[in-house]
């Protein structure tokens, strides 16, 4: 069965049970072939991430049934959320840092994680950082005890940084190529025409991911933002996820199952398809080493002065 297919069918389920927003999913809907499912968040520094998280962590996981792991660069400015984030029952800050050849070097998490979230460091570039990440799940495909399967990737928007820097779209873009859901922060009335022609813009383009509101801090349904339904446009994860053993669901039903007719058989032949193995265009190296699809470098735009920075204190790294 076609992954896309197999958790629309069960969030299709979900939703006719008439549930109302903010509820918690049970615990066995979040199964990823027995493996630990990460989040990745994505976005820049003072986009809300941390406060992001803390919602979805509080609001959006099933009932724990064991630790649940935060990662957090050790590069980063600290958040006045990070607190709030220590203080979380069942929950584990963890600290990484990303080293040459894209190679994340990491605390373990403890034995019993249920889930890890992953929070990408919002000064740096996104694309390198989605490398490191792959690389390192790589490398922990032979842990029996803490594998991790992709569940989500989600971008936090800061609104009026873009807003400000029309530059910086290119870097948002990159970061909604990789994207199941984007979550639109740090809004004002003033920046209500950019969201419009920002949410637009991905629409006509048919890009598959979702596009939330986040108001006063809080995700409309965390649960919902956290369903590990894959909606990216890019595949540079399915090679793992394609590693890992799926159930046959028909390999029970009685009787062998043939075509009928000749013409159904000619056409399952003619749509053997094979894929072009091309790089994910963001990630596609050029001669020199360089990328192919450059993106800008939002330290230099988070550095700039303009009406999108915030007092130290309210900063989110």
């Amino acid at each position: 069965m076609n992954k896309n297919n197999k958790h629309s069918t069960i969030a299709n389920a979900i939703e006719t049970m008439g549930v109302t927003k903010r509820w918690t999913t049970p615990a066995f809907l979040y199964s990823l072939n027995g493996m630990t499912p990460l989040y990745i968040l994505l976005g820049a520094a003072t986009s809300g991430r941390r406060e992001t998280l803390l919602d979805l962590v509080l609001n959006g996981l099933p009932e724990p049934t064991g630790t649940t792991a935060i990662f957090l660069s050790e590069d980063e400015e600290p958040s006045p959320f990070e607190e709030s984030l220590h203080a979380l029952p069942h929950a584990a800050i963890l600290n990484y840092r990303i080293e040459e050849e894209h190679e994340i070097n990491a605390e373990n998490p403890p034995p019993d994680t249920s889930t890890v979230f992953f929070v990408t460091d919002g000064r740096a570039n996104p694309v390198d950082q989605i490398e490191a990440i792959k690389n390192w799940m790589q490398e922990r495909e032979t842990d029996t005890e803490m594998a991790l399967e992709l569940a989500r990737i989600i971008t936090v928007i800061h609104c009026e940084l873009g807003q400000t820097h029309p530059p910086l779209f290119a870097w948002f873009e990159a970061c909604v190529h990789f994207s199941d859901i984007v979550l639109l922060n740090k809004r004002t009335p003033g920046t209500e025409k950019w969201v419009q022609n920002f949410r637009q813009h991905f629409k006509k383009h048919c890009y598959p991911c979702e596009f939330q509101l986040i108001k006063k801090g809080k995700i409309e349904n965390p649960a919902n933002a956290l369903f590990p339904q894959p909606r990216r446009l890019s595949l540079i994860f399915d090679e793992l996820e394609d590693s890992c053993t799926t159930p046959n669901l028909f390999e029970d039903l009685p009787g062998n199952w043939q075509f009928d007719d000749e013409e159904d058989e000619e056409a399952e032949a003619d749509s053997t398809f094979e894929p072009e193995n091309r790089p994910d265009p963001y990630l596609e190296n050029i001669s020199n080493g360089h990328r192919a699809k450059q993106i800008p470098d939002i330290a230099e735009f988070l550095d700039a002065p303009g009406k999108a920075d915030q007092p130290t204190s309210e900063k989110d790294a």
